[in-house]
């Protein structure tokens, strides 16, 4: 992509990857390699937030919104009635997207395609990492804390799940636990902040970047090794030397994987990997897997 860097990605289960780069969202077909840039309304160009799944990709620009979605191939518009609006974060939740500005709180509801005014955003900071809202209770990440409040707007009950996580790279919600991964260790912890289940990384690796999902894990090790743990349907595992990355910078690497898809993003640029167990079948690993806590 002639747009870098690149600010983010998202792979989707049609073998399309959604790219977010410096000035542009662009749709990138990994089949056909056919690249095709996104355009919103009057030709506008990198938006202040930007969120997509499988279902559909949401843009906010300044004071408008908009929804494409992915079945119906339709963009919808939404105005934001506030001249001083400036997006920080979209966190998805089970009816839609929150749209959190630096000063209002606005929800773009999927059911009926309309968007809606919650209240003042008295707590929330551009630094923070908000997870997948699921149902009223709000988590996220704040440095190396884990943080939950029982609602958007009810900070005098925020509370520390758990703090001083060292090396924290990734955090997944299935209530009643969280997962999270460490550059050391894997671990499986309740909302009182106890760890339920705990596993170390084998040998000398430390885990550089993962992605955590609801249907597996996909860890990049230090060694260059990618390796990946399907909790669904049949709890396969996986792995694949990457000796290629060994000459960049693996620290900051950020990795996103949907279904065979697997993407990383590092100093702006992007790579993408086809999962095929057919071909790493052949592959001596020289240290045993680490997924599948």
């Amino acid at each position: 992509v002639k747009d870098q860097p690149l600010k983010n990605f998202y792979p989707l289960a049609t073998d399309q990857v959604l790219v977010w780069g410096h000035q542009w969202i662009w749709q990138w077909d990994t089949k056909t390699l056919a690249l095709k840039k996104i355009q919103f309304g009057q030709g506008k160009g990198s938006p202040d937030c930007f969120y997509a799944d499988a279902s559909g990709l949401l843009a906010v620009f300044h004071t408008r919104a908009y929804y494409l979605d992915f079945t119906t191939r339709e963009a919808l518009p939404y105005l934001i009635p506030d001249d001083t609006y400036r997006c920080i974060h979209i966190v998805k939740d089970a009816t839609g997207h929150l749209l959190v500005g630096r000063e209002q709180i606005w929800h773009h509801d999927l059911t009926h395609n309309e968007l809606k005014h919650l209240g003042p955003n008295q707590w929330i900071q551009p630094s923070m990492q908000l997870l997948e809202r699921k149902g009223e209770e709000v988590v996220w990440v704040e440095g190396q804390d884990l943080l939950r409040m029982d609602s958007l707007f009810a900070p005098e009950t925020a509370l520390k799940i758990h703090q001083g996580f060292a090396n924290l790279l990734a955090v997944h919600q299935e209530p009643p636990f969280f997962r999270l991964v460490t550059k050391e260790n894997l671990m499986i912890i309740n909302h009182q902040g106890h760890i339920h289940r705990g596993k170390p990384v084998l040998g000398e690796r430390i885990i550089m970047a993962a992605h955590l999902s609801d249907e597996g894990d996909t860890y990049l090790l230090s060694d260059g090794t990618l390796e990946w743990f399907d909790r669904l349907p049949h709890g396969q595992k996986g792995y694949a030397p990457l000796p290629g990355l060994l000459d960049q910078d693996l620290s900051q690497m950020v990795i996103k994987r949907q279904k065979a898809l697997v993407g990383l993003l590092t100093d702006g640029e992007l790579s993408l990997y086809i999962l095929s167990p057919q071909k790493l079948s052949s592959h001596q690993n020289p240290t045993p897997p680490t997924s599948g806590l």
